[in-house]
């Protein structure tokens, strides 16, 4: 009760005097410190100088030649920096909690050799990229019912045969030594993937 008290008897609405200090601390020129801000220099001088009278010290030497900050300016500048430090931490971590940040659950229906092989490490990415998103997958090669199951995207090999679905292809299949006719032999000496062996474990 006693630290609330005192932020509500603090005078706390200077936020872009504070920011215009730093900037000045950190640069030692009005007119750096206006461009990293996009403010004009006369903005800069009006915010120091109000930042001052409210504080009833000088924090900043300055003259035609030289910016310098007081013994009482170094003070406060390390004081400052760590409050925009924290006031940065808090907004970002807040900011996850936002409206535009992806959330929920989504499941997902994948056929078993193509699921794991190509779409699980892409599942990984995608979850560490957004980690307010949980994704169930199932690998089965049945075709199912995305109302009825409740499944949010379904990944099939071949024809769509349900018109009422949207779909979208995103892989073709091609090989370099060209399109798999129909009637061909699909032999190892032909076509190498046959040969080849991957381990991947279940973790989705």
């Amino acid at each position: 009760m006693q630290n609330m008290q005192q932020y509500l008897t603090s005078d706390t609405s200077g936020l872009p005097e504070l920011v215009t200090f730093i900037a000045l601390a950190d640069t030692l020129s009005f007119q750096l410190a206006a461009g990293h801000l996009r403010r004009d220099a006369t903005v800069i001088s009006r915010r120091l100088q109000a930042l001052e009278k409210r504080l009833g010290v000088r924090l900043i030497e300055r003259n035609t030649r030289s910016v310098a900050l007081t013994e009482a300016g170094e003070v406060y500048a390390a004081q400052i920096r760590d409050v925009l430090r924290l006031l940065a931490e808090a907004n970002s971590s807040i900011s996850q909690f936002g409206e535009g940040v992806p959330r929920g659950n989504l499941r997902i229906s994948l056929p078993e050799g193509f699921g794991r092989l190509w779409i699980a490490p892409l599942i990984s990415e995608f979850m560490q990229s957004h980690p307010l998103i949980s994704i169930e997958a199932e690998y089965d090669n049945r075709y199912v019912d995305l109302i009825s199951e409740r499944f949010d995207i379904a990944v099939r090999l071949g024809e769509l045969n349900d018109s009422r679905l949207v779909a979208r292809r995103i892989v073709k299949w091609f090989t370099e030594f060209g399109l798999l006719n129909r009637g061909d032999m699909l032999t190892s000496e032909h076509y190498r993937c046959l040969n080849e062996k991957k381990k991947f474990q279940r973790r989705v």
